[in-house]
Order: structure tokens, then sequence, then C-alpha cells
């Protein structure tokens, strides 16, 4: 019996070998913390990681829904550390580091801030997505107040049930 394979699913030896190449060197690169090495990588890297996530994420704007296209019930409670329990009284919003004017908005302060509206798909690093409802403060706003750094390449998230992310700031 002869085997026919498509040639949509066979692969140049070209492009193989770029594979290896790539590979190969991102296996010799995983070392170079133990060498001395790591931050000239880091520095070299940067610059075309960038741009790879730039080619790969798009920087268009966020796609928005309808209301009508909200599902409550695919929005799901994460599961990191449950409901986070905030006191209105002492709640405060903190944004430091690399800006001019460090703050800490209370939820007035928050409320007082133009409040934006959009539908869009959430996407959670725990597997699940859903098209929901969000309102409030936008990101940009709050870090313009601060008088964002063009030094910071990144900014720190913490939320109130403990969890941890970075964005890159573009």
């Amino acid at each position: 019996m002869s085997r026919h394979l498509d040639p949509r699913h066979l692969i140049s030896r070209r492009r193989l070998l770029g594979f290896g190449l790539s590979g190969g060197s991102s296996l010799l690169l995983g070392g170079c913390a133990l060498n001395g090495f790591s931050e000239k990588v880091g520095e070299a890297s940067e610059p075309l990681n960038q741009r790879l996530e730039a080619l790969l994420q798009g920087r268009g704007p966020v796609p928005e829904f309808r209301p009508d296209q909200v599902d409550p019930a695919a929005l799901l409670v994460n599961s990191f550390n449950g409901i986070p329990r905030l006191n209105p009284a002492s709640y405060r919003l903190r944004v430091e580091g690399l800006v001019s004017r460090p703050l800490q908005l209370d939820l007035a302060a928050l409320a007082a801030l133009p409040q934006h509206s959009v539908i869009m798909r959430h996407v959670c690093v725990e597997g699940w997505a859903a098209i929901v409802a969000w309102s409030g403060v936008r990101l940009a706003d709050v870090l313009t107040l601060a008088g964002i750094s063009p030094l910071g390449g990144y900014i720190e998230i913490d939320s109130a049930d403990q969890y941890f992310e970075s964005w890159d700031l573009a």
C-alpha cells in the first residue's frame, strides 16, 4: 500500500533548519543566568520580543460586543483567592513607581474621574472566557493623572484578591 503525504503538511528543509537553529539557540541561552550574560541577552532580545508581541497581539482597538451578547452565566468568580472583601471607607488605589505624582485614590476620587463602559470578551488566565460589561475609570486615565514616566515599560498590578499581573505599558 503506498502512502501519499499531503504537501501542505510537509516542512521544507530550510524551515526545519531554521526551527532547529532557533530552538537550539534558545536552549543555549537558557543557561545565561548561570554564566553572567542574562542581563546582556535580555537587553539584546527585548526589542525583538516587543516587536513579536505587537505583531501577535495587534495594537488595534479591543473588539466590542452588543449588550444582548453578555452572558452572565458564563462569568465565573475566579478561583485564585475567592471574592475579596473591601472596606469602602479605607480602600485606596495606589499608583507608585516611575510616576511624577504618586497617587492614593479613594472610591470617591475614582468616582469623580471620567467613567467609561465597554462590552468585551474577557479571556481569563484560568482558561475560561466570557463576554462581559465593564465600567469604571480607564487605566490610561489613572496613569496620565499620576504622570507615568516614559522610562517605565511595564505596570505591575496587585489585585484585592492577592492576584498579581504585569502588563506591557504599550
